[in-house]
């Protein structure tokens, strides 16, 4: 919205009217403040043109007050320079009043009844979308014969460059998609606002275990698949267009399996996952329903367990720390629910060690071990979340990881995921 205001404000200076040589620089100087975002120096100048009864700005004293750029944001005092820019014919300042008028502003609401019943009173037609259409018409034809008025107006017409009118348009209907919908999503905040929130979460986790065995003087092994319920807890907190998110989940699991003349292997852990991320949503690439967003983050896992390995027992423990970037997009369909898709890649730095015991009574060549590893994965994740009363809000969703070769073989897990939350704005 703030971008949109900018660059119509520039347009809409060509509208202001006759001015002497002082106000052509007074002009010049107000839109050099705008053009370098020098908003307080802006709000200064245009208030000095505003009070001459210049329509155009008029109407940016209004962009200033709403969006508190250069002065504290009221939104009664923004309707009020609105209105009176709307009343010299400036159909831009009619069409803003009105659009907050439909979405309940009380303020536009008052401000609109004021022109109509200047209207009325006048025996002007009461339809208020034809009051651009007198007054523009007397502005452009002064403003052409007016030689003070060249310069300036070269200037207002230079800065749009920078600023095309589709990026504008294209921001505004991301904006308004945005302050509808989006913030049905529990864990974005309001531009400017913080949000807070805690889930409880249940995953039913799908994953591969390598089990080893000694085969002809060397180790092997077999993969073993197995599905746990691995419940967890996440918390957020945001501001803007910046998120913290981090989570904690834990599993048990026995794993076995019975190798062909070898015999039975068997693998008892429990793993446990912490996951700490920081999303940056990407508003100006914003196109309707879609606001694209990167991520970073660090997952530590740690897994500690027994193996029995056919003659031996291996107590061991096993640490990854995992470095992912990626991106992603939220899509919101309506006020209460949309999706949250997204693709991550990284590195998993594995340390394992693990001490060696004898079941059958053979001496072993050595009882511990200790090494590392470098193993490279890449994670896919589709959500849905909906939001209930007040503040709470469910989510299921899907996360799929392939993981290379690290600390032994490569292997996939999938994680069928549910939550309920709640979200404090």
């Amino acid at each position: 919205m703030k971008i949109l205001f900018t660059a119509l404000v520039l347009f809409f200076a060509l509208l202001g009217g006759p001015a002497n040589a002082d106000d052509a620089t007074l002009v010049r100087e107000a839109n050099n403040a705008l053009a370098q975002k020098d908003y307080k120096s802006a709000f200064a100048k245009f208030t000095a043109l505003a009070e001459q009864g210049k329509p155009a700005a008029q109407f940016n004293l209004g962009a200033f007050y709403l969006n508190g750029q250069g002065v504290k944001k009221d939104e009664k005092q923004a309707f009020e320079w609105f209105r009176k820019s709307a009343a010299q014919g400036n159909s831009r300042a009619l069409q803003v009043m009105e659009k907050a008028a439909a979405k309940g502003n009380v303020y536009a609401i008052n401000e609109l009844k004021i022109i109509k019943g200047q209207a009325a009173s006048a025996k002007e037609i009461p339809a208020v979308q034809e009051t651009p259409q007198e007054k523009p018409q007397e502005k452009p034809q002064e403003k052409p014969q007016a030689l003070p008025q060249e310069k300036p107006q070269a200037i207002i017409q230079e800065v749009p460059k920078e600023k095309p009118q589709e990026k504008p348009k294209m921001q505004a209907a991301s904006r308004s998609v945005q302050s509808t919908l989006l913030y049905g999503d529990p864990t974005v905040a309001a531009p400017g606002k913080w949000v807070y929130g805690i889930s409880v979460d249940l995953s039913m986790y799908k994953a591969t275990e390598p089990l080893y065995y000694p085969d002809g003087g060397v180790l092997s092994n077999t993969t073993q698949s197995y599905t746990v319920a691995q419940p967890g807890v996440s918390a957020w907190i945001g501001q803007g267009d910046i998120s913290v998110l981090t989570s904690f989940a834990s599993r048990s699991v026995d794993v076995d399996a019975t190798v062909q003349g070898v015999g039975a292997l068997s693998k008892s852990f429990t793993a446990n996952e912490f996951e700490l991320d920081v999303r940056w949503l990407v508003r100006q690439f914003s196109a309707g329903y879609f606001v694209p967003y990167v991520v970073g983050g660090i997952a530590l896992h740690s897994t500690s367990g027994t193996a029995n390995e056919v003659d031996f027992r291996d107590d061991y423990s096993q640490k990854d720390t995992m470095l992912m970037l990626g991106a992603g997009a939220i899509i919101p369909l309506d006020k209460k629910y949309g999706f949250r898709v997204e693709g991550r890649m990284g590195t998993d730095k594995q340390k394992a060690s693990g001490d060696y015991t004898s079941i059958s009574g053979a001496p072993l060549s050595f009882t511990s071990y200790s090494y590392s590893a470098t193993a490279s994965f890449t994670r896919l994740s589709a959500a849905m979340y909906y939001k209930m009363n007040g503040g709470w809000n469910a989510e299921v969703g899907v996360r799929r990881g392939d993981y290379a070769a690290g600390i032994g073989p490569s292997y996939s897990t999938t994680a069928v995921r549910a939550a309920v939350g709640y979200s404090l704005r």
